[in-house]
């Protein structure tokens, strides 16, 4: 399942998207959680499977790199779950199915620091 909108220009570069910005500013503690939450993306419809999460173990290696996968793979999910590509859960009325009038800019900002 892909993101309609990419993290990274063609090539892998930054390329104005406001979450490959926002990835050098990114707290430990942030992205812990935030790869906590992407492993329970089930919960909303989804398959974390479906999204390249990188593997704790990949911090040591390249924390940076680390850091670009998961805001990678949380900007796809964010795009699937906003644009209702998802099976749809019970109990789960919160979930937008209006693309237009999603803030998409100003969530991928906020998503490595939340």
């Amino acid at each position: 399942m892909g993101s309609a909108m990419p993290l990274l220009a063609p090539g892998g570069k930054p390329g104005g998207y406001p979450a490959a910005a926002a990835t050098a500013h990114a707290q430990p503690a942030a992205l812990q959680r935030l790869a906590e939450r992407l492993h329970r993306l089930e919960e909303d419809g989804l398959s974390p499977a479906d999204y390249a999460i990188p593997a704790e173990a990949a911090v040591a290696a390249d924390p940076a790199a680390h850091a670009a996968g998961l805001i990678r793979a949380a900007s796809a999910a964010l795009s699937d779950l906003l644009l209702g590509r998802l099976r749809l859960p019970a109990n789960r009325p919160d979930i937008l199915r209006d693309p237009a009038a999603i803030p998409m800019p100003r969530w991928q900002l906020d998503l490595p620091v939340s």
